[in-house]
């Protein structure tokens, strides 16, 4: 599938997700186009009662005209979202703990730039990291129009995810048990 100069963000919409920064990078950067996958687009009315940051955000970026958003519940048109972007940015949450929106992405050969705090600094290598907004953009234009730095950065992503491994994770766990004994 070709890819297209499209940015894709895979995460839920809440405002504890850094929606809002994502909303103000996308107001802010009108010449780039984003893909946005919303898991939870059928969410319950009776759950929005609780937080209703998800169906605010989703309308936020409805209006947006550089904007589409995909059901991303389905398994196989969130793959497709995917495979047609180009690069994917990770959610600006700072009590990120894990993401499998990242690794996902990675499993399919896309590679995501990422804030430099929480998780991230485990799971986005070190040169897809930013600290500024100014930094996110200027990442986001090289991977765009850089070939030989987006195919490192696809490679860096992909190997990051050996050492994420449940078999390189459990063998370490092993090491650790062992030392102990």
């Amino acid at each position: 599938m070709l890819k297209k100069n499209t940015i894709l963000y895979n995460h839920r919409l809440y405002d504890s997700y850094g929606t809002k920064e994502f909303i103000e990078f996308v107001k802010k950067n009108q010449d780039l186009v984003f893909l946005v996958t919303d898991p939870m687009m059928n969410r319950g009315t009776d759950r929005s009662r609780y937080n209703i940051s998800p169906m605010t955000n989703r309308l936020a970026l409805q209006e947006l005209d550089n904007v589409k958003i995909l059901d991303g519940s389905n398994r196989m048109d969130y793959i497709q979202a995917i495979d047609s972007c180009k690069i994917a940015i990770a959610p600006y949450r700072r009590a990120c703990v894990w993401s499998m929106a990242v690794i996902d992405c990675f499993c399919r050969g896309l590679p995501v730039i990422g804030p430099n705090f929480a998780s991230f600094n485990e799971i986005i290598p070190d040169f897809l990291r930013y600290e500024t907004v100014s930094k996110e953009r200027l990442l986001v234009d090289k991977l765009l129009r850089e070939p030989d730095f987006w195919m490192d950065s696809v490679n860096s992503c992909k190997l990051l995810l050996k050492r994420i491994s449940p078999s390189t994770i459990v063998e370490a766990i092993m090491y650790q048990i062992d030392r102990i004994m």
